[in-house]
C-alpha cells in the first residue's frame, strides 16, 4: 500500500511539473539598453498556439492593459534601463515605465506581480502561497520582438493544493528606431 502511494505522488510530482519554453541560441540576438523599436500591436505568433490561440495577445493588453484599436508601439530603454512603452490613443500619449533587469543571457526581465510566502522556506510543506507574473523580452536574429510570458497562481496547506501555471511566448514585427 505505501509503494502505491509513493509511486502515486512521485508521479504527479513529476507530471504537475513543466519544462518551460524556449527559443533557440541560434535563433536569438541580446537586447541591449540601446534598444529602440516601433512594435505592432498584434503578434504574428505565438507558442504553444494551440493552447492559447490568438485570442487577446496584444503586447499592449499583455503589458499595459490598455485595450482599443491602437496599431503598434513605441518601445525603448530609458537612462536607467527601465523598459518604456508608449502610444497614442484618440490623440493623447501613453507610456508606461516597467523596472527589470538585463540578463547575462541577453534577455530584459520583469515582474508585474511577484508574491511568495512559504513555511517552511524552499520546501513548503505546511503553507505556501505564490502569484507571479513574470515578462522576459528577447530578440530574434531576424530583430522581431520575443516576449516570454510566466504567469503561475497556487497555494497548498499540507498536502491540499491549488492553483495554476502557464508560460507561453508571443512574437511581434518590429521596425527599429536606433
Amino acid at each position: 500500500m505505501t509503494r502505491i502511494i509513493t509511486i502515486t505522488l512521485s508521479v504527479l510530482l513529476f507530471c504537475s511539473c513543466g519544462s518551460g519554453l524556449q527559443v533557440r541560441k541560434s535563433k536569438v540576438q541580446p537586447l541591449t539598453p540601446l534598444f529602440s523599436a516601433t512594435i505592432a500591436n498584434v503578434p504574428y505568433k505565438i507558442s504553444p498556439e494551440k493552447e492559447f490561440g490568438k485570442d487577446h495577445h496584444e503586447l499592449l493588453t499583455t503589458l499595459h492593459e490598455a485595450t482599443g484599436n491602437i496599431d503598434s508601439v513605441n518601445v525603448y530603454f530609458n537612462s536607467n534601463k527601465q523598459l518604456t512603452i508608449a502610444f497614442k490613443y484618440k490623440g493623447k500619449e501613453f507610456s508606461k515605465t516597467y523596472a527589470g533587469r538585463f540578463s547575462k543571457k541577453g534577455y530584459y526581465e520583469f515582474y508585474l506581480q511577484k508574491k511568495k510566502m512559504e513555511i517552511p522556506p524552499i520546501v513548503p510543506i505546511l503553507y505556501s502561497k505564490v502569484h507571479i507574473e513574470r515578462y522576459r523580452l528577447g530578440l530574434t536574429i531576424d530583430g522581431d520582438l520575443i516576449v516570454d510570458n510566466f504567469h503561475e497562481n497556487s497555494g497548498n496547506i499540507l498536502i491540499i493544493s491549488a492553483g495554476y501555471q502557464y508560460r507561453y511566448q508571443t512574437f511581434y514585427k518590429c521596425a527599429r528606431t536606433n
